[in-house]
C-alpha cells in the first residue's frame, strides 16, 4: 500500500512538475479553447435563431394552410347540406309524381274499359233513351227537328259521342301521363347530377382533410426534430460548459 501510494505521489510530482515547466503554453491553449468554445457559441446561437426563424415560418405556413383547409370544408359542408336539401325536395315531388302517374294509369285503364263496353250498354238501350240524351243532353240546341232517324242511326249516334268523350278523356290523360313521365326523368337525371356533385364535394372535402393530416404529421415531425436537436445541444453545452469551467480553473490557479 505505501509502495502504490507512494509511485501515486511520484506521478503527481512529476505532473506537477511538468505543469510549472508549461505553465505558459498550458494557459495559452487554454485560452485559445476558451476563444474555440466562444466562437462556437456565436455561430451556433446564430444557426439557431436562423433554425428557430426557420421552423416558425414553415409552422405558421402549415396552421395558415390548415386554417383556409378548414374553411373550404366549412363552405363545402354548406354546399353539400344544400344539396341534401334539395334532393330532398326533388325525392319529394318524385313520390308525389309517381302516386300522380299511378292514378293516371288506373284512370286510362278505367277509360278504356269504359270505351270498350259503350257498345254493350248501348245495346239494352232503348232507341227513345238514346234519343232524349241526344236531344237534350249531348246537342241541346234550338231549332226544329228536320231529319228523322231511325233506331240503329240514334244509337250509332249516341254511340259516336259517347266514344269521343271516352276517346278524349283517354288523350288527356295519356298526355298527363307522358308529361308525368317526363318530368320524372328530368327529376332523377336532376338526383344523378345531385349525387355526382355531393360526391365530388364529400371527395373534396376528403382530400382537404388528407391535407390538414399530412400538414399537422410535418409539423409533430418538425418539432419533434426540434426537440432531438435542444437534446443535442444541451448535451453538448453541458460537456462545453464543464470543460471550460475546468479549463478556467486551470489558468485561474496558474496565473
Amino acid at each position: 500500500m505505501k509502495k502504490l501510494l507512494s509511485k501515486i505521489f511520484h506521478y503527481i510530482g512529476i505532473v506537477l512538475d511538468w505543469i510549472g515547466k508549461n505553465a505558459g503554453r498550458i494557459k495559452t491553449c487554454g485560452l485559445i479553447v476558451l476563444l474555440t468554445l466562444f466562437i462556437i457559441s456565436f455561430i451556433n446561437g446564430g444557426c439557431n435563431r436562423r433554425e428557430a426563424e426557420k421552423l416558425f415560418t414553415r409552422v405558421t405556413g402549415l396552421d395558415l394552410q390548415n386554417d383556409i383547409l378548414d374553411l373550404k370544408n366549412r363552405t363545402l359542408e354548406d354546399s353539400l347540406n344544400i344539396e341534401v336539401k334539395a334532393r330532398l325536395a326533388v325525392e319529394a315531388e318524385n313520390k308525389r309524381l309517381e302516386a300522380e302517374r299511378v292514378r293516371l294509369v288506373i284512370e286510362n285503364q278505367g277509360l278504356k274499359k269504359k270505351l270498350a263496353d259503350i257498345p254493350a250498354w248501348l245495346l239494352n238501350m232503348p232507341a227513345d233513351s238514346s234519343y232524349k240524351f241526344l236531344h237534350d243532353t249531348a246537342y241541346p240546341f234550338p231549332g226544329a227537328d228536320k231529319f228523322p232517324f231511325n233506331e240503329p242511326q240514334v244509337k250509332n249516334i249516341h254511340a259516336d259521342y259517347l266514344e269521343n268523350q271516352a276517346l278524349t278523356s283517354l288523350v288527356v290523360t295519356l298526355e298527363d301521363q307522358l308529361v308525368n313521365c317526363e318530368q320524372i326523368g328530368y327529376n332523377k337525371d336532376t338526383l344523378v347530377l345531385s349525387y355526382r356533385k355531393s360526391f365530388l364535394i364529400t371527395k373534396e372535402s376528403a382530400r382537404n382533410s388528407d391535407t390538414k393530416a399530412s400538414n399537422s404529421e410535418e409539423k409533430a415531425s418538425l418539432y419533434k426534430d426540434q426537440l432531438d436537436k435542444n437534446e443535442r445541444r444541451k448535451r453538448f453545452w453541458k460537456a462545453t460548459t464543464a470543460i471550460g469551467t475546468a479549463i478556467g480553473l486551470v489558468i485561474g490557479l496558474l496565473l
